[in-house]
């Protein structure tokens, strides 16, 4: 929803409730052999809200807050192959989804077929699903399991500009 704040100030919210499930019908231990199943559900409300002033029809600054989740999928959960040279990648049941909360702050420009977009963002990435050596040799390839193990953050800038040629033709670039 977008609400008026002011004659030049908006502010724009939105949310999403997101269930996942996975069920794996055959899944096989590559340490005993045995075979069992695999089943999961994941719950997640994520949300966002912007600020916008646009102090003129041509201009506008942003600043915001957004959050996402992903599911691990079925890769993630339940993969049996080799992965990278000598490592066997082994299911991963138990995953937590991986959670984002990005940060973001620009402006856009548009005037006489010209428009420019310049913004910053700053994500952070918590309980990332990464392949990590579970210690154990299985022949001659060492074991890979996924595994909440990551952490961390993701920055940039992003950029873009394009121009109206005529009524049919822009050039742009980002």
């Amino acid at each position: 929803d977008e609400v008026a704040l002011g004659e030049e100030v908006s502010l724009v919210a939105g949310g999403r409730l997101t269930w996942a499930s996975a069920d794996v019908g055959r899944l096989e231990d590559p340490n005993t052999g045995g075979v069992s199943s695999l089943e999961d559900d994941w719950l997640s409300a994520v949300g966002s809200l912007r600020v916008v002033w646009s102090p003129v029809d041509e201009a506008r600054i942003f600043g915001g807050v957004s959050q996402a989740f992903r599911a691990p999928n079925l890769s993630d959960l339940s993969r049996l192959d080799s992965a990278r040279s000598n490592e066997l990648e082994v299911p991963s049941p138990g995953l937590d989804p991986e959670d984002f909360l990005s940060l973001e702050v620009g402006g856009k420009v548009r005037w006489e077929g010209l428009a420019l977009h310049a913004a910053y963002h700053y994500t952070f990435m918590d309980d990332v699903i990464i392949r990590q050596p579970t210690g154990v040799m299985l022949g001659s390839e060492f074991e890979v399991a996924k595994r909440n193990g990551g952490d961390g953050h993701i920055q940039g800038v992003d950029l873009s500009v394009s121009y109206d040629l005529d009524s049919n033709w822009s050039a742009f670039g980002t």
